[in-house]
This record gives structure tokens, sequence and C-alpha cells, in this order.
């Protein structure tokens, strides 16, 4: 299952490497990206969004990591506290 696992992901990545090649030999034009304190930089309109999409994968994969982190520690809370409790009630009626 894990090789299986491994080509799928090589295929998704050899797909996404060909597609993207593309796109940058179709869209030669240049676009200027002027943002807020920075001077104007001019490149490659395929690149910026290659670039955007890179960095917003980047992004969503660690806030998901984090609200990932933070669900497991709440329910490790949640399993500490039922089996305090479980021991109470145990207690009580033996």
């Amino acid at each position: 299952m894990r090789i299986l696992k491994t080509l799928l992901l090589l295929a998704i990545i050899l797909v996404f490497a060909f597609f993207s090649l593309a796109f940058i030999t179709h869209n030669q034009g240049n676009a200027v990206i002027d943002l807020l304190f920075i001077p104007p930089i001019e490149a490659r309109l395929a690149s910026w969004l290659i670039g955007f999409f890179v960095v917003g994968v980047v992004l969503g994969l660690f806030a998901s990591t984090l609200m990932l982190l933070a669900e497991r520690t709440r329910r490790k809370r949640t399993e500490k506290r039922m089996q305090n409790t479980s021991k109470l009630l145990s207690g009580y009626h033996s």
C-alpha cells in the first residue's frame, strides 16, 4: 500500500511539473506587481502565478497543521478528563 501511495504522489508531482512547465512556456508576457511598501517588481506572469500558488499551498499546510495539533491537544485533554471521571465513578460504586 505504501508503494502505491508513493507512486501516486510521484505521478501527481510529475503531472503538476508538466503543466507548470507548459504554463510557463505559453505565458511569456511580463507583469508588474506593485506591493505596498516595496518598489514595483517586473517578472513573467507565469512566475508570479506559480509563486503565489506555492505560497498559498505552504500557508494552507501550515494552518491545517496548527489546527490538527490543537485538535489533538483537545482530544487528549478530553480523554484524560474521561479517565478521571471514570475512576471517580468506579470508586463510588465499590
